[in-house]
């Protein structure tokens, strides 16, 4: 089983997928830091400076196919990730056949602007704004393709890491349960 974490820059996917990893005791694989990893850098930002946003997506899609289907992990993708049509393909096949949870972590987009202002990270620029700047025209693109991948949408700024947790935790009980859809 997989529980894929989904959303926007600074909407908690990596935070809160270490957690429930670390509660479920199953391993946790960040897309992005696998991409990294797989081309010897340490950051996207220089690595979307040396070779572009299109290589990235390409990085990501191959280490997305690396991952084996059958082992139990908790996956937080890059923002972008589920725009790329084989992965979203894959999660809405997987997601049918019951070895996939996709798990939305949807804050208001002011909130989301806070935390980047307040500390944008390794992010590249898709725009040539800031990642603050750029995140209106962003969720707007990718929004709406991530809400029909998501079995649960989670505001992130109505509870800290540990209740969202606990929250996606409650999901996946119920949906394992005998006799649930």
């Amino acid at each position: 089983m997989h529980i894929a974490l989904i959303g926007l820059r600074a909407s908690g996917k990596t935070t809160i997928a270490r957690i429930l990893a670390e509660q479920l005791q199953w391993r946790h694989v960040d897309l992005d830091e696998l991409v990294l990893e797989r081309n010897g850098y340490d950051s996207v930002a220089r690595y979307f400076m040396d070779h572009g946003e299109s290589a990235w997506r390409t990085g990501e899609l191959d280490a997305f196919d690396t991952l084996d289907a059958d082992e139990d992990l908790v996956l937080s993708l890059g923002g972008g990730a589920p725009m790329i049509d084989r992965i979203h393909q894959v999660l809405q096949q997987r997601r049918a056949d019951g070895s996939a949870l996709v798990i939305l972590l949807d804050p208001p987009l002011q909130v989301m602007q806070q935390r980047l202002k307040a500390e944008t990270g390794d992010r590249p620029s898709l725009t040539g704004q800031s990642p603050a700047d750029e995140l209106e025209q962003i969720s707007q693109a990718r929004r709406p393709r991530m809400l029909e991948l998501a079995d649960q949408v989670i505001d992130t700024s109505r509870h800290d890491p540990d209740e969202c947790v606990e929250s996606i935790k409650r999901f996946l009980s119920g949906r394992q349960e005998p006799g649930s859809a």
